[in-house]
C-alpha cells in the first residue's frame, strides 16, 4: 500500500494518532485515547465508529506487525497491533460504560 493508499483508507485512524497521540500531551497511548474519546462524549457514536472501523480494517488486511509497518508506518507512525488493540479496547469499554443503556 503506497502512503497515499494509507491516507485514503484509514483516515480515520490516521486522524486520531495526529489528533491525540502525536501531539505529546499525554504520557501514553491508553491516556491520549481515553482523552480523546471524553472529548467527544457524548457524540461517541458519531467519533468512535469510523476509528473503530479502521482500527479492524487494519487488523484484518495486515495480521502482522511487519505488514503494519511496511504499508502504514509512514502515515501512522505509532501503529503496532498492540496500539490498534488497545485503540479498540478502550472504545469498546468507553461504550459499554457509558452507553449500554442508550436506545
Amino acid at each position: 500500500m503506497t502512503p497515499r493508499e494509507a491516507r485514503t483508507v484509514f483516515p480515520q485512524l490516521r486522524g486520531c494518532g495526529a489528533n491525540w497521540i502525536e501531539l505529546g500531551e499525554y504520557a501514553d497511548l491508553r491516556q491520549a485515547t481515553t482523552a480523546g474519546i471524553a472529548s467527544e462524549h457524548p457524540f461517541c457514536r458519531e467519533f468512535l465508529l469510523p476509528i473503530a472501523a479502521d482500527a479492524q480494517r487494519a487488523l484484518v488486511l495486515f495480521p502482522a506487525d511487519d505488514l503494519l509497518d511496511k504499508h502504514l508506518r509512514s502515515e501512522i507512525p505509532w501503529i503496532t497491533r498492540a496500539a490498534v488493540r488497545e485503540i479498540l479496547n478502550l472504545i469498546d469499554e468507553h461504550m459499554a460504560h457509558e452507553h449500554s443503556t442508550d436506545a
